[in-house]
């Protein structure tokens, strides 16, 4: 009897270039009361900020050594196993510590930014900043493009899941 092939060994996960990842929501000012958004039971002014990034590629990145900046000092580092499915988002929560009055948000790896988003004190507003529509759009605070979410971490901003 013949056996079926092997399928194909898929793509090893490529360095992410400009253009490949989209930052599509930063949250900068959790609310008092509502803004638990890593759902850990706790509202924390910096355990609930977080950074959402979605693959616009067809290719698996390979997110090892990328870092997260705000407008002081790098953030976070992807560790070196971290890759990042087609059309799939990554929510980076915690210890961000960006500023609610404004401040820049970049994404790099090495000396190349990936890419790099400033906001104003519109991100002090008790809510996250997302892009209506997700991927392409201007940022606005989340409840102009949801009225019933003030966050949506790793998702659209109607719920909806990236992949």
């Amino acid at each position: 009897t013949l056996e079926p092939p092997a399928p194909p060994e898929p793509p090893a996960p490529v360095a992410p270039q400009p253009g490949d990842l989209v930052l599509n929501e930063i949250h900068a000012d959790p609310h008092l009361t509502q803004g638990d958004a890593n759902g850990d039971g706790v509202v924390s002014s910096d355990g609930d900020e977080f950074v959402e990034l979605v693959n616009v590629t067809g290719m698996t990145l390979a997110l090892g050594g990328m870092t997260i900046s705000d407008g002081l000092a790098v953030r976070y580092t992807f560790p070196d196993a971290e890759v990042l499915a087609p059309g799939c988002s990554v929510v980076v929560f915690g210890g961000l510590v960006l500023n609610n009055g404004g401040d820049t948000v970049s994404i790099a790896l090495g000396e190349t930014v990936l890419t790099s988003v400033a906001y104003g004190p519109e991100g002090g507003q008790d809510q996250s900043l997302t892009r209506a529509p997700d991927l392409t759009g201007d940022f606005v605070q989340h409840l102009t493009a949801n009225p019933e979410q003030r966050y949506s971490p790793g998702r659209k901003a109607d719920g909806a899941v990236f992949c």
